[in-house]
């Protein structure tokens, strides 16, 4: 019974416990309270910035905004990180780069800063403060 035990609990901490996030499901864009929000974000490319060594990085393009818990795994890979969790409740950005979608925070913390980008770049703040 004690080797079952055992067993069973080896299990149970080696399984992935984290369940995606159905971003789908969490679609706030199909809130009227942000679909005018989600009309000038959606297919905007998402770019990140580090203040620290002012480089900027291409992260992909704005396909969602989705509600995420505070401490909920936002990792949508196969395998998630069990570390990357949500620093807030609330919106959250959904994006799209190689083929993958992520989630983001939409007023990430620092050294990075978000930016979107159509013809010219807007710090993201402009949309979420």
């Amino acid at each position: 019974m004690k080797y079952f035990f055992l067993l069973f609990i080896s299990l149970i901490l080696s399984s992935n416990t984290f369940a995606r996030v159905d971003i789908i499901e969490r679609n706030l864009c199909n809130n009227a309270e942000y679909s005018n929000l989600c009309e000038n974000i959606i297919g905007k490319k998402l770019m990140g910035k580090n203040t620290i060594i002012d480089f900027i990085f291409d992260k992909g393009k704005v396909i969602g905004l989705v509600d995420i818990k505070s401490g909920e795994n936002i990792s949508l890979l196969n395998d998630p990180d069990p570390s990357y969790v949500a620093n807030y409740s609330g919106a959250h950005i959904v994006y799209e780069s190689g083929g993958d979608k992520f989630i983001t925070e939409t007023i990430p913390s620092s050294p990075i800063e978000h930016y979107l980008c159509d013809i010219g770049c807007e710090n993201i703040k402009k949309y979420f403060d």
